[in-house]
């Protein structure tokens, strides 16, 4: 098995609220956060912003949960990974 490190999640998002955000959580959706993405207001439900957050090193097969907290829209997701045997950046 190839051994793959997470770097990145990436989202395109819209807002409506001062407290929307989107956590990344592994294995279970009631783990700690891995990461947070604070996405406030955007400007309405169709102002899109794409949003990225460094993670850090996770390798293995695991479950992946996005949990969204207050008024926000995903339209979609990317986890981007690093090959350490050098095959580059994949989205």
């Amino acid at each position: 098995m190839n051994t793959v490190s997470v770097a990145e999640l990436r989202c395109r998002v819209s807002g409506n609220s001062r407290d929307a955000a989107i956590e990344l959580h592994l294995d279970t959706l009631d783990s700690q956060a891995v990461a947070r993405m604070n996405v406030g207001n955007t400007g309405g439900a169709q102002a899109w912003v794409t949003l990225s957050e460094g993670l850090p090193s996770v390798s293995g097969i695991r479950d992946v949960y996005l949990s969204l907290r207050g008024e926000v829209r995903l339209g979609h997701f990317t986890l981007g990974a690093s090959n350490p045997e050098g095959s580059g950046f994949q989205a």
